[in-house]
């Protein structure tokens, strides 16, 4: 009876070594989870994970995808940036617009005003008077009040 317990004590230490839950859903509650404790490295490990265990066609891979999004716009901005404008040229519709202006907001808020234009201005050429892309670009164009360079960005393309 021992050597039962032993042989399934090390089959679970095994088990939460090889990196726990393969299941995209779970992997993309952990890598929210991660987010909101901060946890930006982690949270990248998870998403990407998750990402990899399904495909353009599952459930969980727009959310395993936004969510890496997420993590890399407080650890590589302009790498984040690039992840959601493939994503969104693959899914097409499948994003919407409270998913632009989820991403905008975040990238904002992750100090990168200027990556936060980039997916503002691509979600309202596809939401026209969407209000809360207007909002997150109103957020923007605030940011813009101590930032040149965003400002010139802003009109540009028209936004001032």
């Amino acid at each position: 009876m021992k050597i039962q317990h032993i042989a399934l004590a090390l089959t679970l230490g095994l088990a939460s070594c090889s990196g726990g839950s393969s299941d995209p859903k779970a992997l993309n509650d952990n890598g929210y989870q991660k987010i909101s404790a901060q946890d930006f490295e982690g949270a990248k490990s998870d998403f990407e994970a998750a990402a990899a265990a399904t495909t353009p066609a599952d459930a969980q891979y727009k959310d395993a995808k936004l969510g890496l999004i997420e993590a890399l716009a407080h650890l590589n901005s302009s790498q984040a940036k690039e992840e959601f404008m493939t994503l969104a040229a693959s899914l097409g519709d499948k994003l919407t617009s409270d998913d632009y202006s989820s991403i905008g907001g975040i990238f904002v808020s992750a100090n990168d005003p200027a990556a936060g234009l980039k997916i503002v201005h691509e979600g309202l050429k596809k939401y026209a008077d969407n209000p809360k892309l207007a909002k997150v670009l109103d957020a923007i164009k605030a940011k813009a009040a101590t930032d040149p360079g965003l400002t010139s960005a802003l009109s540009g393309l028209g936004y001032l």
